[in-house]
């Protein structure tokens, strides 16, 4: 019952704004994972984005909803930021990299695509880029959690084994004297 009181608890605070923004500073900063859940979000972020201008929304409405989309607060809150400097006669690429989260080269093809007017393709291209990153760290990850789980599911085999025949050797040991 406590235990499920604080998953439900842990839930609810992920949920609330305070929360996921704590939380999106941890899982960003874990030491395996964090790059691999930057990658993901920095991908469905362009794919979305990639889609929406595509599809012919406006840049505004665009944006936002690929921050929200993008699973992040963090990444939602600089998208509302960039919204308000393109209102303010900005480029997209300035806010983006003001925030620190996207990497160099999401900048440079965000500032190259608003001036060839290739945006929508050069952010799909991004998302490809990313999303393969992902496949690639996702597949060396489970290469190497793998052998991981052989032995540990071996040590439990292994305790159980003793576990079952220890007493039974007691028994046998203690029936001969």
């Amino acid at each position: 019952m406590g235990l499920a009181a604080i998953i439900g608890g842990m839930r609810w605070y992920v949920n609330s704004p305070a929360g996921s923004r704590a939380w999106d500073k941890i899982k960003f900063r874990l030491p395996v994972f964090g790059d691999l859940f930057k990658k993901a979000t920095v991908a469905r972020f362009c794919r979305t984005l990639s889609t929406l201008l595509g599809g012919g929304i406006p840049v505004l409405q665009a944006l936002a909803a690929a921050g929200p989309a993008s699973g992040s607060s963090q990444v939602a809150e600089t998208v509302k930021q960039a919204a308000v400097g393109i209102q303010e006669g900005q480029s997209i690429a300035a806010p983006l990299k003001k925030s620190g989260f996207f990497p160099p080269m999401v900048i440079n093809m965000v500032s190259v695509g608003e001036e060839t007017g290739q945006l929508a393709a050069l952010l799909g291209r991004v998302a490809d880029f990313y999303e393969e990153e992902v496949a690639t760290v996702t597949k060396e990850l489970t290469a190497l959690i793998e052998p991981l789980l052989l032995i540990f599911v071996g040590f439990i085999i292994g305790a159980i084994v003793i576990a079952i025949y220890l007493p039974i050797f007691t028994v046998v040991t203690s029936v001969g004297r």
